[in-house]
């Protein structure tokens, strides 16, 4: 009964918090600092989220899929998820404090940016020690759908692959327009396929491990005065070959020893799946 009773209440408060949340926009907009354009802090606690239904419907079930089965990782909880009549979605999440590593980092010491990477690296292991629902080498969204990600096909939705040898197959088919231009990138593209491994492990990926996707809290000057207190933006996640989180830092890294420290803390050497997405990169550009 009591389980019920607070199910009803939560029905009953996302209702009500849903019909007022234009003018709980309005208000916070003048007492809250700007977040971003599309978040804005609507109380002490919650934050929502505007943006594209497919997009803010995928980082509502990513995020709580990783909150659900990654109870370590620092994740904001989700409150409530909607679209408009017109399409347009809201995203209803815990308000976390902390501040965008992009802007931290510039002013603590290299011992304390080790000790954030050495956190974000255990965290990647969790998300890598996830089983896998829905067979060994499945890749798509954690609901068992198509999935999206930037760098591999743009804002197109894409999968689910039930291997990954499916999966290489259409990654170097949406390459074979320029392999229909000419002979020698054509020939270029079989070569790349033929070195893509087809048993690679496939893990639970963010996806979008940017320093900008990192809040943390400095309390200190000391090595350890520093933590983690969420990782957010989780459109991105799903299933994913294991390099593919490498790929993406490496991609997303910006200037300064950001991108050179993690890369060799999380990840370790660039590779050669790094070096084959790098070919790719050059046939067409780099994605946008």
């Amino acid at each position: 009964m009591f389980l019920f009773l607070r199910c009803a209440a939560r029905f009953i408060f996302n209702r009500l918090r849903r019909w007022l949340l234009p003018r709980l926009i309005a208000r916070s907009r003048r007492i809250y600092p700007t977040i971003r354009s599309n978040v804005v802090r609507i109380s002490a606690t919650t934050v929502v989220k505007l943006g594209d239904a497919d997009y803010l419907s995928g980082e509502a079930e990513a995020t709580r899929y990783a909150a659900k089965h990654c109870p370590s990782i620092p994740i904001p909880r989700v409150h409530d998820f909607w679209v408009e009549s017109n399409g347009d979605a809201k995203l209803i999440m815990d308000y976390v404090v902390g501040e965008r590593l992009h802007m931290a980092w510039k002013r603590i010491s290299k011992a304390q940016k080790l000790t954030l990477l050495r956190m974000l690296l255990r965290h990647i292991e969790a998300l890598r020690s996830v089983p896998q629902p829905y067979g060994e080498g499945w890749i798509g969204s954690v609901s068992g759908g198509p999935t999206f990600d930037f760098c591999a096909f743009g804002d197109k939705l894409f999968g689910p692959f039930p291997n990954l040898s499916t999966y290489n197959d259409w990654r170097i088919s949406t390459f074979s327009f320029f392999g229909d231009q000419h002979a020698g990138t054509a020939a270029q593209l079989e070569e790349i396929r033929s070195e893509m491994p087809d048993s690679q492990r496939v893990t639970f990926t963010h996806g979008d491990l940017t320093d900008r996707n990192i809040l943390v809290q400095v309390l200190g000057d000391g090595p350890e005065d520093v933590v983690i207190t969420a990782i957010i933006d989780w459109e991105q996640a799903g299933w994913r070959p294991e390099y593919w989180e490498k790929v993406k830092f490496y991609y997303n890294a910006s200037g300064g020893d950001w991108g050179e420290l993690g890369m060799k803390e999380l990840f370790g050497e660039h590779g050669p799946e790094l070096a084959r997405e790098k070919e790719l990169w050059l046939i067409q550009g780099a994605p946008r």
